[in-house]
């Protein structure tokens, strides 16, 4: 059976996630390589480490950070990340399914604002729960993937999209899923 055309789409942007994600990592490891770190400070420093626990290792994080060709790896990382789930997105709503706190048209209006929104979202649409605080106590969100029952063909766009990415792998626990 042929792969739609959107499934295609997001295997191709999930390949091309994952090459600019493994030469990411090979372009932070070899910037860290020659600061000759401990593993425990090799855990504190790393791109998007802004503030480390040990103010010590503040040179490293900043050195690390402002390497141009690990911050453009990094923003076409979030580039594709954002184009495969805008067709995710889009589908939705040409579909006019909605979701009582998502305004599906200001993630596609403003995907770049909305980035952390939108990740959340696709990996709840997947079956993810996230855990929150409310004053002080722990809370488990409902994954929306139960919205989606009667919708295969987006359930279908969803999975491709996050299995492709491996957005989960085994670190995480059966437990945060509710499928």
């Amino acid at each position: 059976m042929k792969d739609s055309p959107e499934i295609s789409q997001l295997k191709s942007l999930a390949t091309q996630y994952n090459a600019t994600r493994a030469d990411f990592i090979a372009r932070i490891q070899e910037l860290k390589e020659p600061l000759s770190l401990s593993i425990d400070q090799q855990s504190q420093v790393d791109y998007g480490i802004l503030e480390p626990a040990d103010p010590a290792l503040q040179k490293n994080c900043d050195f690390i950070n402002r390497d141009e060709q690990a911050g453009k790896l990094s923003q076409r990382m979030h580039s594709l990340f954002l184009d495969g789930s805008l067709i995710i997105i889009k589908k939705l709503q040409e579909l006019q399914i909605t979701f009582r706190r998502h305004n599906l048209q200001k993630y596609i209006q403003q995907p770049d604002k909305y980035y952390h929104e939108i990740e959340m979202f696709i990996q709840s649409l997947y079956g993810y729960r996230h855990i929150y605080s409310k004053r002080g106590e722990l809370y488990r969100m409902s994954s929306l993937r139960s919205n989606l029952k009667t919708y295969p063909e987006i359930l279908s766009l969803v999975d491709v999209w996050v299995r492709e990415l491996n957005m989960f792998d085994e670190r995480f626990s059966e437990d945060a899923f509710s499928r």
